[in-house]
């Protein structure tokens, strides 16, 4: 492994396995672009501060450009375990580029704000895209609802058909659940949008940084008050990945409502070809693949929320190595829930709705025992009573058989 940035102290050599376990690099190097960014950040500061001097700050952002241009090249370096994380390959490559006047840049920082910040900038970065993503699904199944405003389909409870319904009322209480997702993303940003850099370890610094004016530049609403809990706090990664779980499960339902809907039985909804498979033995199958894996992806999503959620509980305040581990559930919700958004889109905007086997769906007269029940109400009848007389009526057509 590379030289450890705090290797300073120690006398012998990390063990190789234990390097190997440790090392974060081949999960948290999606933080790079974040990172660079900060850095660089924090370097004009230093350089305001005079921390730095001109000279080797024009160095320094240079350099910086130049790693952030070189990022998609370094897909091999990332997937070994030779730096312990993100971070210390930046500074790595900071030193061979400029020299050692490149450690300059860790003045007035730790690896522990470092992480935050570039945690929060990448969730700020993905929560931000995710509200985008769910309103061109929204826009896709409004578009939906107004193709077919004229058809009727029997609605169910307890999968029971129950009374009549537009089909346009069942798209847009699809919209409707989505937006509830969508406004915890839009709430949860205001816990995202901190600037935590200059919390260093976790007991800030003496050196004079100019915490507001890094706000200013990286885009931030407000500045962490307290630097213990600064950087130990990884709340708004459960949040986010507790939003992203919901938000699973919201798809998984909708999903559930479509398979019911095509199956032959039914036939209201006809899938688009393009996200269904099928069979390597049976030549006339058409399976809907791509509502199973999404209804199965929400077992993942919640998994992951779990999974955060039991790592905090024991984790005592400030940074602790564990938090280390918050990484690869955070970005495999959102890169999972991209995907699911990203094709549910696709399958609202061709979604076809059979509209003769919506008007067979509504054959069964019972679908009106609430409509003569209500009847009755208008009649003077009170509602228990109204409810009983068309309960006697059914039961007495059932059975006669009519």
């Amino acid at each position: 492994m590379a030289k450890k940035l705090w290797g300073g102290r120690f006398k012998k050599k990390t063990h190789p396995a234990f390097d190997a376990f440790s090392s974060s690099l081949p999960v948290d190097h999606k933080l790079a672009s974040y990172d660079l960014t900060a850095s660089a950040v924090h370097c004009r500061m230093l350089r305001r501060a005079k921390l730095i001097d001109q000279k080797t700050a024009s160095k320094i952002l240079r350099a910086l450009e130049s790693i952030a241009k070189s990022l998609p090249k370094a897909g091999n370096v990332f997937r070994g375990t030779q730096y312990e994380d993100i971070h210390s390959w930046i500074e790595a490559e900071l030193v061979r580029k400029v020299g050692k006047s490149a450690k300059h840049i860790h003045a007035a920082r730790s690896r522990n704000d470092q992480v935050s910040q570039a945690t929060r900038m990448y969730c700020k970065d993905k929560t931000q895209g995710l509200m985008r993503r769910v309103r061109l699904i929204q826009k896709a199944m409004v578009m939906k609802a107004k193709a077919y405003t004229h058809v009727v389909l029997a609605g169910m409870t307890h999968l029971q058909k129950a009374q009549p319904v537009l089909v346009s009322h069942v798209f847009l209480s699809y919209v409707e659940a989505l937006d509830r997702s969508r406004e915890r993303l839009e709430d949860a940003l205001k816990r995202i949008d901190v600037l935590t850099l200059g919390s260093g370890a976790l007991a800030g610094t003496n050196l004079p940084i100019d915490r507001a004016w890094v706000k200013k530049q990286l885009g931030f609403s407000r500045i962490s008050q307290n630097s213990l809990d600064a950087v130990g706090d990884r709340e708004f990664v459960v949040e986010l990945v507790q939003i992203i779980a919901t938000l699973g499960v919201e798809l998984s339902r909708i999903a559930e409502d479509l398979l019911i809907g095509q199956i032959e039985e039914i036939g209201i909804y006809e899938l688009p070809e393009e996200l269904c498979t099928g069979s390597s033995m049976m030549p006339q199958k058409k399976n809907p693949d791509f509502l199973e894996l999404a209804r199965g992806a929400s077992g993942s999503l919640v998994g992951n929320a779990t999974a955060l959620l039991v790592l905090l509980k024991g984790v005592p305040g400030s940074y602790n190595r564990d938090l280390q581990w918050d990484k690869k559930p955070l970005f495999e919700s959102v890169e999972l829930i991209e995907e699911v958004l990203g094709l549910f889109e696709i399958l609202f905007s061709k979604l076809r709705v059979n509209q003769f086997q919506a008007m067979v769906s509504l054959k069964n007269d019972q679908l009106c025992s609430t409509d003569l029940a209500e009847a009755m109400v208008l009649k003077g009848v009170p509602f228990r009573e109204a409810h009983e007389r068309v309960g006697r009526l059914v039961a007495h057509c059932e059975s006669e058989g009519m």
